[in-house]
């Protein structure tokens, strides 16, 4: 009889525990960015081109919060095709508002700008524009994981065309302070 009462008593705590852990979760890694905040991140996409074919991508960026729900953010990235034929780099600014919650999950969306360089550019480079439709996950108060889908439009300074865009898919982690 006594280890029955102990085994429940046991399970009752562990209960009681994750009960706790995930009510305080939400206050130990609250997603309050303040105005001033920086951010350094990095990320790796796989991008479907409407155009070519399937793209890896690696991205490291900085960002600077010039509100509380504003950032704007200074990308770098480096992409190959799936044939490692093409070697392309970018320069892109964005700006992402980020959506106010209370909880450890941010969501977010933005606009970039892009300039194009590698492979395939001339020595003016190309350029690009998109949009960002993302959320941050809050694993501490300076520690984040993001997933985002990103969907750029390229222009072409060769040969004055457009392509008919790519979508990807990104993670990757960031650090505030």
């Amino acid at each position: 009889v006594r280890g029955k009462g102990t085994l429940a008593m046991k399970k009752f705590l562990a209960g009681a525990l994750i009960i706790a852990l995930l009510v305080a979760l939400p206050t130990v890694a609250n997603a309050a960015v303040k105005s001033g905040n920086q951010e350094v991140r990095g990320g790796i996409a796989i991008t479907y081109d409407m155009d070519e074919n399937t793209v890896i991508k690696l991205d490291a960026g900085f960002g600077y919060f010039v509100s509380d729900m504003i950032e704007v953010v200074v990308w770098v990235w480096v992409y190959w095709d799936d044939d490692a034929s093409q070697e392309d780099y970018a320069l892109a600014v964005a700006g992402l508002f980020h959506f106010a919650t209370t909880g450890t999950t941010v969501p977010y969306v933005g606009v970039f700008a892009a300039w194009i360089g590698g492979d395939h550019a001339d020595w003016l480079g190309d350029y690009a524009l998109g949009a960002v439709l993302g959320c941050k996950f809050f694993m501490s108060e300076s520690a984040i994981m993001f997933v985002e889908y990103r969907y750029t439009h390229y222009m072409d300074n060769k040969t004055n065309s457009s392509s008919d865009g790519k979508h990807e898919i990104m993670t990757g982690f960031a650090w505030l302070f």
